[in-house]
């Protein structure tokens, strides 16, 4: 379960939240480093921190969907940031009819008081805030509620693997990826890297860059077992990639870049094989039977999941085991998707490029894609976003705490800014003292005291209203005991 640690009067200092986050954080290394930390600052307020050894470890770009629930009948806007001086951004709201995947987004189901807040952790913060507030900017309070078990609360989820990505099939593969593009599924390819021309890897890089695909490893050479060098099969792979491509943002933080399958050659893997890729934080490996349509099983002891295999193959490979009947294939997926379950299919590029203009394939992409419902995911970020959906599928009742007193004056930029007509002002007092909040224009002239008594300490808000004055630059100054500090801040009409 996660920590909610509840402060239901005014929001927490800089240091004061930082300490909280920290104690969070070792908590966290105790759970493998997926628990997040859930901090309520105020009442309207939420902080999500991650621990910054598996945000280094493992990116968590991907927006990760947390629910909360809400006044009945409530609207609300969800605003996000990821330091806690920065200014809010607004977050796009969709409805359940409609499509999109791998956004950052809300969606409210005000018949059930629910919010679904997707978010991704930014590479520069282990930290994500989040401000519920109504249309008149009235603050909501949100309870946490824990992640959802797919992306945006669908149901079901559909994640597509190909094998083979290699100088030999290297010309089958874009018009392939283009085809399931152009019906909005997402490919993760296994590549194989010794001796891949620099062409080749031009044309990885173009098939990432169009979005869809995630790069897997699947060895140097494609062994069979025993390898005969196995550090080079599976580090090595790995490393060719990492070395030779730009992965897409979703798969970055900053500069790094994340591989988080592995298709196993052969479809065999054993012990050797699972140590290294434990060394390089591979979440998945991907073996060639069939018939899975659940996650897999962390395994503590490897950090990652156990391997696991697709649902089926789609396609007629010569040594066999592939399905190519329509009925046979959109039943599998009807049948998984009405369970809740993972459709996952999988094909080989010397397979399913001779068919690519059959109507089996094309009728079968029409049927599984394009539902709003249905959550289109790699398989990569499919067992990253499950990863910390283990450790935080449910909330906890908000725990009272201790209220935490800022250590020093402090007179915060105001929000927003720019503003029309109002903003909003925050400061921090260690200690009760007589406050002076005043605004001024830039000639000096008074025109609004917002302030002017003694305050107790804390942390306080106040908000401004600039009806009925000009456009243009304006300045706030606070002044408590010896404390003196002005900011300027800008009304546009």
């Amino acid at each position: 379960m996660n920590h909610l640690r509840a402060l239901p009067s005014q929001p927490l200092s800089r240091a004061s939240l930082a300490l909280l986050i920290l104690a969070a954080w070792s908590a966290a290394q105790a759970q493998e480093g997926a628990r997040l930390s859930v901090i309520q600052p105020s009442a309207n307020e939420i902080c999500l921190a991650i621990d910054p050894a598996t945000h280094q470890r493992l990116g968590a770009a991907y927006p990760l969907t947390f629910r909360f629930s809400l006044p009945t009948g409530a609207g609300v806007i969800v605003q996000r940031k990821y330091d806690w001086s920065a200014d809010w951004t607004r977050l796009t709201e969709k409805s359940s009819g409609d499509l999109y995947n791998a956004v950052e987004v809300v969606r409210v189901d005000s018949g059930a008081s629910l919010v679904y807040v997707s978010v991704g952790f930014a590479a520069a913060s282990d930290s994500i805030f989040l401000r519920f507030t109504s249309g008149s900017e009235a603050p909501l309070g949100a309870h946490y509620l824990g992640m959802s078990k797919y992306y945006d609360g669908r149901r079901a989820a559909v994640t597509v693997t190909a094998d083979d990505w290699a100088d030999w099939f290297a010309n089958m593969y874009p018009p392939l990826l283009s085809l399931f593009r152009s019906y909005g599924l997402c490919v993760t390819a296994g590549a194989i890297t010794a001796g891949v021309g620099s062409n080749t890897w031009l044309t990885m890089q173009r098939e990432l860059d169009s979005g869809y695909v995630e790069i897997a490893g699947h060895s140097r050479t494609h062994p069979t077992m025993p390898y005969q060098d196995y550090r080079g099969e599976v580090v090595g792979c790995i490393d060719d990639i990492l070395s030779n491509l730009t992965m897409p943002p979703l798969f970055r933080k900053g500069n790094q870049g994340y591989v988080y399958v592995w298709i196993a050659p052969n479809g065999r893997s054993n012990m050797i094989v699972d140590s290294l890729l434990t060394q390089r934080n591979i979440l998945v490996n991907r073996l060639y039977g069939i018939g899975d349509t659940a996650f897999s099983v962390w395994a503590p002891a490897s950090k990652h999941f156990l391997p696991i295999n697709p649902t089926l193959e789609i396609g007629n490979p010569s040594w066999g085991g592939g399905e190519t009947r329509i009925e046979v294939l959109n039943a599998t997926f009807d049948s998984v998707t009405a369970r809740g379950g993972i459709y996952h299919f999988m094909w080989h590029p010397q397979t399913l490029s001779p068919d690519i203009q059959k109507a089996y394939l094309s009728d079968h992409l029409k049927h599984v894609s394009k539902r709003s419902d249905i959550w289109y995911v790699n398989l990569g970020h499919l067992y990253l976003y499950h990863y910390f959906q283990l450790a935080n599928g449910t909330g906890v009742t908000a725990a009272p705490l201790a209220r935490v007193m800022p250590g020093t004056f402090e007179l915060k930029q105001n929000f927003p800014n720019p503003f029309n007509p109002s903003t909003t002002i925050r400061y921090g007092l260690p200690n009760r003292s007589q406050v002076n909040l005043t605004v001024f224009n830039t000639l000096g002239q008074q025109v609004a005291q917002l302030v002017n008594a003694e305050m107790e300490a804390g942390s306080h808000e106040v908000k401004f209203d600039g009806s009925g004055l000009a456009s243009g630059v304006y300045l706030y100054r606070m002044q408590a005991g010896s404390y003196a500090e002005t900011r300027r801040f800008l009304l546009v009409r």
